[in-house]
């Protein structure tokens, strides 16, 4: 739209200079001369105004002899001069010419001429800009709108169900209303990587602070991991996590708001908590492997940050320092359920020593007879305490 308001005033700017070297033709100095589109328009007029008259055929009369003499006209109102050289101008641009004024003396001829040749050009000039500009404009949502008719054909091949297809269908007519189809997530990649997590840390900086496990941790982690979120949407109704899931991701609410509960055995929702802009949602599941306790679904249209465990875990390689520190505090806020959880290799590596020596990392034992001596466990009210806590819900 820029574009094309610029290409607007251009040509207002354009049509009005014009204007007022027509003007300067038949008037220098302000003072028009005869055998001119001034002293034609003049004649004209008085020529409607004497109408038999014999005062105006005097007048007339007078001014002729005046002329002839070489005197200067009169020169016309300034609005009504104004006008009638913007009139000129946009008739002649526009090759319109219904020649009502017209050029009469040489130089008016020529500037004419020019008038004509440079309005031909500067009005293709601005309607190609114009052209582009809409075409522009529409490439992004042609290209949506391909990947959607795309999404419905291969839908409808593999014959899914109609009302999961009308919330497919809806999921992308709200990713074009939010932010005309664009991945917000590839617009700062030719960026240079301070720059992108300069901006990442800007828009996440307070909602990591909210967290328990990452508030307060080195600034050059907490940009890090901030590049690691990633932006999801949710329609109303849509779930965000189920019930009985096992947790891998931590989601932080954006925009919008959640509702945590469960399903009856009939469908319906029980509503337990409501959770708006900032809530942390499944913070424990960085640090354990457990299910969830609870579903979450969308109460309106609302825009999560979604953390995975993998991503964090490769991202602490790094920081070997604040590793320690999170799983310092993992054992603080989650303790109640066990030791923290390592990653796939080390935990391998731990158990096939835990083998060999009798022992393991996690503090089990084995003994003569082979079973395995588990940390006791919390008991029901403290683990269902801490299970709500850590979950967010």
């Amino acid at each position: 739209m820029a574009r094309l308001y610029q290409s607007c005033v251009e040509v207002l700017l354009v049509i009005h200079v014009l204007s007022c070297f027509w003007y300067v033709a038949a008037c220098p100095l302000g003072k028009c001369q005869k055998n001119t589109w001034v002293y034609d328009m003049q004649m004209h007029d008085a020529g409607k105004e004497g109408g038999g008259h014999l005062e105006g055929e005097e007048e007339e009369e007078e001014e002729e002899e005046h002329n002839e003499e070489g005197g200067p006209v009169v020169a016309p109102p300034a609005l009504q001069a104004y006008v009638s050289t913007v009139y000129w101008t946009v008739a002649t641009m526009t090759s319109t010419g219904y020649g009502d004024i017209h050029a009469f003396s040489p130089g008016e001829m020529i500037f004419s001429s020019v008038v004509m040749v440079f309005g031909k050009l500067m009005f293709g000039f601005v309607l190609g800009n114009i052209a582009s500009t809409l075409s522009n404009s529409e490439a992004f949502k042609v290209s949506f709108e391909e990947n959607l008719k795309a999404t419905k054909e291969h839908m409808k091949d593999q014959d899914v169900p109609q009302d999961l297809r009308h919330k497919v269908v809806n999921y992308y007519d709200y990713i074009w209303l939010r932010n005309r189809g664009v991945d917000v997530s590839t617009l700062f990649l030719e960026a240079p990587r301070c720059l992108q997590e300069d901006v990442s840390y800007s828009m996440t900086k307070e909602y990591l602070d909210r967290s328990a496990l990452f508030r307060g941790l080195q600034e050059t982690f907490l940009k890090s991991l901030s590049t690691r979120l990633r932006l999801l949407f949710f329609l109303p109704g849509n779930y965000v996590l189920h019930r009985g899931d096992m947790g891998a991701e931590m989601y932080i609410i954006f925009r919008g708001e959640v509702e945590s509960g469960y399903a009856k055995s009939d469908g319906e929702f029980v509503v337990e908590a409501v959770m708006s802009e900032g809530k942390v949602i499944g913070e424990m599941s960085l640090a354990y492997t457990l299910p969830r306790r609870r579903s979450v679904r969308a109460r309106k249209h609302t825009d999560i940050f979604a953390l995975n465990r993998r991503d964090l875990m490769e991202l602490l390689e790094d920081f070997p320092k604040v590793k320690q520190e999170i799983e310092q505090r993992s054992v603080i806020l989650f303790g109640h359920l066990g030791a923290p959880r390592l990653k796939d290799k080390e935990r391998r590596s731990s158990s096939l020593s835990a083998r060999r020596s009798g022992t393991s990392r996690t503090g089990l034992s084995v003994h003569s007879s082979g079973q395995l001596n588990r940390p006791r466990s919390p008991g029901p009210n403290n683990a269902t305490h801490v299970l709500d806590m850590a979950l967010g819900i």
